[in-house]
């Protein structure tokens, strides 16, 4: 019986059904979505900062008022200078998730000055950090199709 499985699995198993890794190439630990948005290319995080995926470049943009009292509060340095060109999906050397009190995911990425560095994205939703994760996912594949569903099929915009 277990052979039956086994090939089973090998003729009707593909790349297409998920990744190498089973549930946890899906699984956000503390993540309970139930429904996210798929498709969804724009996101809010607190503050009024937006996380956007345009054409290639995942893009982040806060406004100026945000910017100046967190420089007030002594969250960002006061002689800091923003860019808003955004990264590709070559640019990032490694993602990771994790919940405690809302969804933090952090992006290691290189940037175009040449200097390595560790942002942070909050999400207070857990329906909006999923629908995240999938699109990131699919944007770092450098597939521009909606986010998978949980047989591991893409759908379209």
């Amino acid at each position: 019986m277990r052979n039956i499985l086994a090939l089973f699995a090998l003729l009707f198993g593909s790349p297409a059904i998920g990744g190498d890794l089973g549930i946890y190439d899906y699984w956000l630990p503390g993540v309970n979505a139930k429904n996210w948005k798929e498709g969804q290319l724009v996101f809010e995080l607190p503050q009024g900062s937006r996380v956007s995926f345009i054409g290639n470049r995942l893009v982040v943009s806060n406004p100026d008022s945000i910017i100046k009292l967190m420089k007030e509060q002594g969250r960002l340095p006061g002689r800091l200078s923003l860019g808003f060109s955004g990264i590709t999906p070559d640019q990032i050397v490694s993602f990771s998730q994790h919940a405690n009190l809302g969804v933090m995911f952090q992006i290691f990425y290189k940037a175009s000055d040449g200097n390595s560095y560790l942002a942070t994205l909050p999400f207070r939703d857990e329906n909006t950090s999923r629908a995240f994760y999938e699109t990131f996912i699919m944007w770092h594949a450098g597939k521009h199709a909606a986010p998978r569903d949980f047989t591991g099929n893409a759908g379209s915009f």
